[in-house]
């Protein structure tokens, strides 16, 4: 266990003579000394982001075939089988269906999908795409920051995109070719010239194969987009399923026609009170603390006099220059995979 968030309050409270425990303590104080710890690990992260992102190398699987029976409500499904399901949030098609659809709650077995279904209830097959990922820590949903850097799958570099909306700005590169060609294809009868990349609205690439999406027009349904190779990701934010809080989770697209290995850094974000800070072992004292006791004095329970708030800021100022700059052995090459 290294250095917790919690440890940075209860060295901030001690500052004032008060225990996290003392119940006498003025109101709002544990939670002011909680916000300016996290407020410090932050403005670290702003600083220096490729401090606390170490690449990371994960696998999306191939397409799965599943099964499993629908309510009469369309949504609610049980008895899964095949598969499986990676986790809530990829991408489901049920055979039968022009429009994607997607996984929003998972229990074992049994989960709801995002939207009704537009076929009928009872045993119904489709294909299962994942889609996205989701980083964990301790068994839970891990929260990060954004993504650092270049992101690769298969080994080949893929496009971080800012939302989905930036899908569209594909058909404007020149220096992206896939492995093997898409041939375009109009929407719905249309015409346009032959590109190797053509959008035909902002959400969805033509292409051989089946044309579904895993971008959300409303929630659960979703347009026309060949499943092809990995071509962008981009970081989702707020993406709720029932009974548990908002996480982030990064979306690919499109869906992937094969197996995927992504490597990629993300910023990680601590935000309880039982999370690491993340810096390195060592420089807690030395990069972490300065920052803390600084945002704490920005509160109103923590008044040093003139000469000890001129010694904290003129701390807070060297350690945020020293920050700028500090690598560790593993953070000096940020972006190379190990090996």
């Amino acid at each position: 266990m290294g250095f917790l968030v919690q440890n940075c309050v209860d060295r901030l409270l001690a500052m004032v003579a008060v225990d996290m425990d003392d119940t006498n303590k003025p109101v709002g104080m544990a939670e002011a000394a909680l916000g300016a710890a996290l407020a410090a690990c932050q403005e670290a992260r702003t600083l220096n982001p490729a401090l606390f992102a170490p690449r990371r190398r994960f696998n999306l699987a191939a397409p799965a075939t599943v099964h499993f029976n629908l309510a009469p409500d369309r949504f609610t499904f049980s008895g899964l089988t095949g598969g499986p399901i990676p986790r809530a949030g990829c991408t489901v098609i049920l055979d039968g269906e022009d429009y994607a659809n997607q996984v929003a709650t998972l229990t074992g077995s049994a989960g709801t999908l995002a939207r009704p279904s537009l076929g009928a209830s009872g045993s119904r097959s489709g294909t299962v795409y994942e889609d996205c990922w989701m980083p964990t820590k301790d068994n839970a949903a891990a929260l990060f920051d954004r993504i650092l850097g270049d992101v690769t799958a298969n080994g080949r570099p893929i496009f971080v995109l800012a939302d989905p909306s930036e899908l569209t700005f594909l058909t404007r590169r020149t220096d992206y070719q896939p492995d093997y060609p898409i041939t375009p294809r109009p929407p719905y009868g249309g015409n346009w010239p032959a590109y190797p990349f053509q959008l035909w609205n902002s959400q969805g690439v033509w292409g051989n194969g089946p044309y579904f999406t895993n971008e959300l027009i409303e929630p659960g349904y979703r347009e026309p987009f060949a499943a092809s190779q990995v071509m962008g990701c981009w970081v989702e934010y707020n993406f709720t399923t029932t009974g548990q809080p908002p996480s982030t989770l990064i979306r690919f697209a499109p869906m992937a026609d094969s197996a995927q290995v992504i490597s990629l850094c993300i910023v990680s974000t601590p935000h309880l009170n039982t999370s690491d800070v993340g810096f390195p072992d060592g420089t807690q004292e030395l990069l972490f603390m300065p920052l803390a006791v600084y945002q704490w004095m920005l509160t109103s329970f923590f008044k040093p006099d003139q000469s000890a708030a001129s010694a904290i800021v003129d701390n807070y100022k060297r350690t945020s220059a020293r920050l700028r700059t500090y690598r560790t052995l593993s953070a000096s090459q940020p972006f190379r995979a190990p090996g």
